[in-house]
C-alpha cells in the first residue's frame, strides 16, 4: 500500500502545474502593447477576501482551454481591491469577481460578473475575440 502511495505522489509531483495568466497592471503601456499585438485586454477585478475569486484562481484560470484562449487573443490585467483602490472604486457596485474586456483603446466591449467555470470562461473569451475579429 505504501508503494502505491509513493508512486502516486511521485506521479503527481512530476506533472506540471498550470499557473494563472501572467497578470499585469492595467496601464497605458499595457493598452499600447495590446494595440501593437492586435489583442484585447482581459481585466479581472478581484479581492483577497472574495471566496469566488479564490475559487477561480484554483479552478478557472489554470484551465488549459482558458490558458490557450488568453494566450492567443488577450493580455491579462488584474485589478485587486486592496492594491489598486482607485480602479476598484470605479467598479465598486459591480461585485466580485468581475471581468471586463477592453479593446486596445481602453473601451469596454464586454463585462461579466460572478464565478465562471473554465468551460464557460473559455466559451465567453472565444466568443468575444471572434466578435472583435480576432
Amino acid at each position: 500500500m505504501m508503494q502505491i502511495f509513493r508512486f502516486l505522489l511521485l506521479l503527481l509531483s512530476s506533472q506540471p502545474l498550470l499557473a494563472a495568466p501572467d497578470w499585469q497592471r492595467l496601464t497605458p503601456e499595457l493598452l499600447a502593447q495590446a494595440k501593437a499585438q492586435n489583442r484585447l485586454v482581459l481585466v479581472d477585478l478581484s479581492a483577497e477576501w472574495c471566496h469566488f475569486c479564490a475559487q477561480m484562481d484554483r479552478d478557472t484560470w489554470p484551465d488549459p482551454r482558458v490558458q490557450a484562449t488568453i494566450a492567443r487573443h488577450y493580455l491579462a490585467a488584474r485589478i485587486d481591491d486592496e492594491r489598486q483602490p482607485a480602479l476598484a472604486e470605479k467598479y465598486r457596485h459591480y461585485g466580485r469577481p468581475a471581468f471586463f474586456v477592453l479593446d486596445a483603446d481602453g473601451r469596454e466591449i464586454a463585462r461579466k460578473r460572478g464565478y465562471l467555470d473554465g468551460q464557460f470562461m473559455h466559451w465567453m473569451l472565444e466568443g468575444i475575440a471572434a466578435e472583435a475579429g480576432l
